[in-house]
């Protein structure tokens, strides 16, 4: 297990603190009281525990996020901010982690910025869609998109593809911003007129921490809307009851059986809505196709019998309502089309049978060369040990001139044995 140093610092002095506090206790054996720690010892035991305790809150509380400078503006003090009262619930179902405030002064001018912290994107965007009133216009913060011209046919004029729907991730109305980015959802509002309020935001946006991989992830169920006749302001997401409630979703909260973890979208076109709902399945959205379809011929849902369809595209259930007549809601319907999105970061590319084998051979001549060289190095310090030895007692290095072996010698002149055998015979 690898522990952080931070960690073991922390366990470093914990574990001093027990100590001293063991050392402390009354010692009795025998019925005798050997050790009794003074009031001085027991005032010093408690100080240290409380220190300890303190720095341990503090180190558990959450950075924070909000950045010191940014483009010339000063952050003041930061404090935490707590869930209000409307949107409690509807934090929480998008999984809210945090909550910053501060306020940021550059010459004359300040701005109070408040800023949400979630699990993912998900969270932040589908509070943005929820917080975002229907009068705040949609903004980019951020990095613009990078315009190129063909040149091989001047004469030719390309028409741009759309921007997506995420690429807008901020709105504005007169001096309040609101945007999102990555995991966090922030909030800026300026006490008086700003001329370069959008680049401000800008940079705020490039200050605050990068997040990467999935938890930066942009839900895709929006690019499931189709363009033609999209109020962009309009756009609602959700994961839960309570915000698809709160966004004005148009169906029974339990029609849509939030269990299964569906994502809804809802946008206005013109006169009336289109909802678009993903379920994980398709089998699960078609049993949903059934109940909603169910609902909406028993009268649950208010407006023109007309302007209420329902139909599925593969995981998607989508239906209109509103003042749409039976042919726009027919049109609407027919440009719902499942588009399915792959994560770069999912794709894996698939490894031949030559490339396994090839990987096998060179890990078994690694291991070979390895261990060859593991061979010499441990001969190399047991020979060298050996000689090392042998010099230390005086004979050579080596032992090939050495004649260490037993003689028995049965053959010596001064061992009369032979002849004394003979002169018995």
């Amino acid at each position: 297990m690898i522990v952080s140093k931070v960690n073991m610092k922390f366990l470093g002095k914990m574990s001093a603190v027990a100590a001293l506090a063991v050392l402390c206790v009354p010692v009795v054996a025998g019925g005798q009281t050997l050790f009794q720690p003074t009031a001085k010892q027991m005032e010093a035991i408690q100080k240290q525990l409380g220190k300890q305790t303190a720095q341990t809150k503090q180190t558990s509380r959450p950075k924070a996020l909000l950045p010191e400078e940014f483009a010339g503006w000063t952050r003041g003090s930061v404090s935490e901010m707590r869930p209000d009262a409307k949107n409690a619930a509807a934090l929480k179902e998008f999984g809210f982690e945090q909550g910053l405030m501060a306020d940021y002064s550059r010459g004359g001018d300040s701005v109070a910025v408040r800023e949400w912290k979630f699990p993912d994107a998900t969270g932040a965007y589908g509070m943005f869609t929820l917080m975002r009133t229907p009068g705040m216009k949609p903004l980019r913060v951020g990095p613009g998109m990078v315009k190129f011209r063909v040149t091989a046919n001047p004469k030719k004029v390309m028409k741009a593809p759309p921007a997506p729907l995420s690429f807008w991730n901020g709105a504005v109305a007169g001096g309040l911003y609101l945007f999102w980015t990555g995991d966090l959802l922030v909030e800026a509002k300026f006490v008086g007129p700003v001329a370069d309020g959008s680049a401000v935001m800008t940079r705020l946006a490039s200050a605050l921490p990068a997040v990467m991989g999935s938890r930066g992830a942009t839900p895709t169920l929006a690019e499931q809307l189709p363009l033609d006749g999209l109020d962009r302001s309009s756009v609602r997401y959700s994961i839960g009851p309570v915000a698809y409630a709160q966004e004005g979703g148009v169906l029974p909260p339990a029609v849509l059986n939030f269990d299964t973890d569906p994502e809804v979208v809802m946008a206005q076109y013109g006169k009336g809505m289109l909802t678009v709902i993903s379920y994980p399945t398709p089998e699960i959205a078609q049993a949903r196709e059934a109940a909603i379809a169910s609902v909406l011929q028993s009268g649950v849902v208010a407006g023109p019998k007309d302007a209420l369809r329902v139909k599925r595209a593969g995981p998607l259930v989508a239906l209109t309502s509103g003042g749409f007549t039976g042919a726009e809601a027919d049109a609407l319907l027919k440009q719902v089309k499942f588009r399915a999105t792959v994560s770069m970061e999912q794709v894996r590319p698939e490894e031949s049978e030559v490339a396994k084998t090839a990987k096998l051979l060179v890990g078994i001549a690694s291991l070979t060369i390895i261990l060859g060289v593991a061979a010499v190095l441990l001969g190399f310090f047991l020979g060298g040990g050996r000689a090392l030895y042998r010099v230390m007692r005086g004979k050579p290095a080596s032992s090939v001139t050495d004649e260490e072996f037993i003689a028995l010698e049965l053959n010596r002149p001064e061992d009369g044995g032979g002849d004394e055998k003979e002169g018995k015979k």
